[in-house]
């Protein structure tokens, strides 16, 4: 990450240096809460407007935040948007999503199933279980869990 080059020594009799920057393009690693976004435009608009982008420089940007809306292709939508702004870009999907345990309270299904299971457990806080539903509708929708 950031720019890439030398330090040049001079000496006579001092010694002076001096950072020479060499590399034509730049790696920037930037993470970018989408959380008040609903749509996977509306989170390319938040990146565009948070992230100073020049056409030689290379990204990674990583979305977090707690978003209402599933759409399983947001990073790769978003990196698609992105992509024409500068050399290269990559776009992780780190959000959690939001959800009301009462819609699934009829689901006949694994995934209604794995929510009833985890919002019935007492001896976890509300934070956990929905950090673990989070994590487990992800493993269930087959999208990468880190």
């Amino acid at each position: 990450m950031g720019e890439k080059g030398f330090v040049l020594l001079e000496i006579d009799g001092s010694i002076n240096t001096r950072f020479v920057p060499f590399a034509k393009r730049t790696i920037h690693e930037v993470t970018v809460d989408v959380s008040d976004t609903d749509t996977s435009y509306a989170a390319y608009q938040k990146v565009k407007k948070t992230v100073e982008f020049s056409l030689d420089n290379l990204y990674r940007i990583n979305l977090i935040g707690e978003i209402s809306y599933d759409n399983e292709r947001l990073a790769e939508d978003t990196e698609n948007l992105l992509s024409s702004l500068c050399y290269f870009v990559s776009v992780k999907d780190k959000t959690l999503r939001k959800f009301n345990v009462e819609d699934y309270a009829g689901d006949v299904s694994l995934r209604g199933e794995f929510i009833r299971s985890v919002s019935s457990r007492s001896d976890w806080s509300e934070e956990r279980k929905q950090k673990v539903i989070a994590l487990g509708l992800k493993a269930l929708s087959a999208r990468e869990v880190e």
